[in-house]
């Protein structure tokens, strides 16, 4: 098992398969106030994708879009927005 120190709001790149533990602690404390999560992380191919604007309302600043998948299956595809 390989081991990583961070600290906090530093990234963690997840770029192998299987389950990775995240423990947190306080500075200098080990073993008062830890927390533990298990994540399970699964490797995909990436998906070529183009952003098309498809409406946008110029009085309050609204936009739309759609993502353009080509020809891949959408029951196949993941969306997450940020």
């Amino acid at each position: 098992m390989t081991t990583d120190s961070k600290n906090a709001a530093e990234p963690i790149l997840l770029d192998q398969k299987g389950e990775y533990i995240i423990l947190g602690i306080l500075l200098g404390q080990t073993d008062i106030c830890s927390s533990e999560r298990r994540i399970m992380a699964d490797l995909l191919n990436p998906v070529h994708f183009e952003v098309n604007l498809v409406s946008e309302d110029c009085d309050v600043g609204n936009r739309g879009y759609e993502a353009n998948i080509y020809l891949k299956d959408p029951s196949t595809v993941v969306f997450l927005a940020k």
